[in-house]
């Protein structure tokens, strides 16, 4: 846009013709471009005015640390991400920015998502996601000698040894309904390595 009368627009400082269509800029390429611009009083015609159209490439995502974890009740703090001038959401497109940076709540057990972006040179990256997850607290059970009945409450599959790791070193067997696993038999007949969420186990210590 310009202001003034019988404007006519050039791809040029100097020579060519004039079009009384303005421009509009291609923005598929980063880059500069100038685009030259008169005005015509009384049948004289201005010099050119030069303007200049800087095209920007998109901002890389800011960088953040998903998923936060926290347990039910505990106090958290605001999130946090790495970048120029943050803007926060809600929502992953559209929207409008948060007012303040996000504190998540953490009063019930779920799931909920935060976005972010960052802008440089005016242009607006896409945003990164921030997955927050409450979970209920963990309990530490103290396993009798002999046979326990225990749940998994590790989200995923995990391996024996790790899921088990404060108390490895006493296990002797674990096993349930699809296979077994002995510490000290014939590692080729142990058919059970993996601990899966939300499956019990029987562990003999």
């Amino acid at each position: 846009t310009a202001s003034g009368s019988g404007l006519l627009w050039y791809n040029s400082e100097t020579g060519g013709s004039g079009s009384s269509t303005a421009p509009i800029p291609s923005l598929n390429v980063v880059g500069t471009s100038t685009y030259y611009v008169s005005q015509t009083v009384n049948g004289c015609e201005s010099n050119r005015a030069a303007i200049v159209v800087n095209v920007n490439s998109i901002p890389s995502l800011p960088i953040v640390v998903s998923p936060v974890i926290y347990y039910i009740g505990d106090n958290a703090t605001a999130l946090t991400a790495t970048g120029t001038n943050l803007k926060w959401y809600n929502v992953a497109t559209g929207g409008a920015a948060l007012n303040n940076i996000p504190i998540p709540t953490t009063g019930s057990i779920g799931t909920t998502l935060y976005y972010v972006s960052q802008t440089i040179n005016s242009c607006e990256s896409q945003r990164a996601e921030i997955s927050v997850i409450v979970n209920y607290p963990a309990q530490k059970v103290k396993l009798k000698t002999g046979w326990n009945l225990i749940g998994c409450p590790i989200n995923g599959s995990t391996p024996l040894n790790s899921a088990l790791a404060s108390v490895w070193q006493y296990v002797e067997t674990i096993k349930n309904s699809e296979g077994f696993y002995s510490t000290s038999g014939n590692q080729a007949m142990n058919s059970l390595f993996n601990a899966e969420w939300g499956r019990g186990y029987f562990i003999k210590v």
